[in-house]
């Protein structure tokens, strides 16, 4: 079915009206609306300049939203994703958590079960236009949405398997894993290790391998480390609502951002769901076509 929208242009169209219904006007640079990039880095310890920690404390702290839909790492080691309250709430989701959950699940249960009517969600691309479709049916409901940088995605319980074989590390227990520049690190006790992305492609999610959308371009505002220096995050402000959030971070360091990096990336990743999809797919496309 998205092979046949992509062919015939109904996908894109799609998009497009969820960006005027959602984000409105604004440049566009090879990676969808914005209203402006920087690299940021803030004064809160954590991943890549700390910058989505910070816009979620922030924003709860001037009752910019009264909850947040984020994924933490449980008592069991297992990650999940909760409904976040208050400002420790938040501060203990800290980091990267390379797997796929049920995080527009969560936000209707935030919304029909506990009441929120203002909430903040950060989550991958994918996740961001299940929200955003989500979002129509709920006018009542104001969601501020904190999209990521995503190239792909793993299925965690063979992710751990590969990460133990070729790293030798327990990746329930590692201080911090990461993806730099095609590669996975992870720090754990004071030693670094890293493997190269590509080794890693048996745990990635089929789904990830058609994904055409690389920085959640449908997202208030876009966080990821692609276009920023070593220490900071790359920050796509994308809405009015994502603008007000970003300038509640005073305390932020602002530098430029490479957006020719960015736009890269996201051709990069374009290309490839594309050439995925006519690989798996190709009974959708014509001879001539592929």
């Amino acid at each position: 079915m998205r092979a046949e929208a992509l062919k015939s242009g109904e996908e894109r169209s799609h998009r497009s009206e969820l960006e005027h219904l959602f984000l409105g006007e604004g440049s566009r640079e090879g990676f969808g609306v914005f209203r402006k990039v920087s690299a940021v880095q803030t004064t809160l310890s954590g991943y890549d300049g700390g910058v989505v920690t910070s816009l979620l404390i922030k924003g709860m702290k001037r009752n910019f939203f009264d909850s947040a839909i984020v994924v933490r790492r449980g008592n069991n080691k297992k990650n999940e994703a909760v409904i976040a309250e208050d400002p420790d709430d938040i501060i203990s989701a800290k980091g990267s958590k390379y797997e796929l959950l049920p995080i527009p699940e969560k936000f209707v249960e935030a919304v029909q079960e506990r009441g929120k009517k203002r909430i903040a969600v950060v989550g991958l691309p994918c996740q961001i236009f299940g929200l955003r479709e989500i979002q129509r049916s709920m006018p009542d409901v104001d969601l501020t949405a904190i999209g990521l940088f995503c190239m792909e995605n793993f299925r965690y319980y063979l992710l751990k398997k590969r990460i133990k074989d070729l790293l030798h590390v327990d990746l329930d227990t590692v201080e911090r894993a990461v993806i730099s520049k095609g590669n996975f690190i992870v720090s754990d006790r004071g030693k670094t290790v890293s493997c190269r992305v590509k080794d890693l492609i048996t745990a990635v999610r089929t789904g990830c391998l058609f994904c055409t959308d690389f920085t959640s371009e449908l997202a208030d505002i876009s966080v990821g480390m692609v276009g920023s220096p070593d220490g900071y995050s790359t920050v796509i402000v994308r809405t009015q609502k994502g603008e007000e959030l970003f300038n509640l971070l005073k305390d932020r360091d602002s530098t430029s951002a490479d957006n020719g990096e960015i736009a890269r990336m996201v051709s990069r990743k374009d290309k490839h769901g594309i050439d995925q999809l006519r690989k798996y797919l190709s009974l959708f496309w014509d001879a001539d076509e592929r």
